[in-house]
């Protein structure tokens, strides 16, 4: 904080020990509550057609998020003088080697049993990286504000696409109104549907994103 450093090098590890902002922490995990009860309101509305697992897996993110917000809080109210945190620091960009280990970034969807989505919960390690983005986005007031290096950006599920997106490019997707994964998917995702075998050998349908569309139209371009 207190030098003129051309670039610091540091391991994951070490990354994710950095404090992040507690306002920064606050403003983004009160859009992720806001998203879990946006999703909650249409699933509740649609009446017969209400997935229970899918209701009980987003009251539990509310309340996860809940307790967290109701911690960050703490934070802010009784924050000392001399806390030094990743948004004093004065970083203003991030070079990650291997950033396909921060893929596990949370998301909000009300797909339902569908294969290939990944872990909508994501880890600590994915939700600090976003925190430190968003401290850079904001001083900046522009999109990107990090490098990804990676030989396999995207290998497990399509959402990775999206998530890449929601890190480097909030602005670009706000802009285009797309503010969660489902209407990310509605445009730039297809689903098909396999049949596969069940623990009991039964053949069971099921559906699952498997397929881009329309990719000269995803945000791709650099901002201005």
């Amino acid at each position: 904080m207190n030098n003129n450093w051309d670039a610091i090098i540091l391991t994951h590890e070490q990354f994710g020990m950095i404090p992040q902002s507690p306002e920064i922490q606050q403003e983004n995990l009160q859009a992720e509550l806001d998203s879990v009860e946006e999703n909650l309101e249409v699933l509740r509305a649609q009446g017969k057609e209400i997935s229970r697992a899918m209701e009980k897996g987003l009251v539990k993110r509310q309340l996860n998020l809940t307790a967290k917000l109701e911690n960050i809080t703490y934070q802010i109210e009784n924050r000392k003088d001399d806390t030094v945190d990743f948004r004093l620091m004065g970083i203003d960009h991030l070079y990650v080697d291997e950033s396909h280990r921060f893929k596990n970034l949370t998301f909000t969807n009300r797909h339902d049993r569908v294969a290939g989505l990944g872990n909508a919960e994501g880890s600590q390690r994915a939700l600090n990286m976003l925190f430190a983005l968003r401290t850079i986005q904001e001083r900046t007031g522009k999109d990107l504000g990090a490098t990804f290096l990676s030989g396999t950006t995207i290998p497990n599920s399509l959402t990775e696409l999206y998530l890449l997106f929601k890190y480097l490019r909030p602005n670009e997707l706000e802009r285009q109104g797309i503010t969660t994964f489902d209407a990310w998917a509605a445009i730039f995702a297809k689903k098909n549907i396999d049949y596969t075998f069940s623990v009991t050998n039964e053949i069971v349908q099921k559906e699952c994103f498997r397929y881009f569309i329309k990719v000269p139209k995803l945000p791709l371009s650099m901002p201005k």
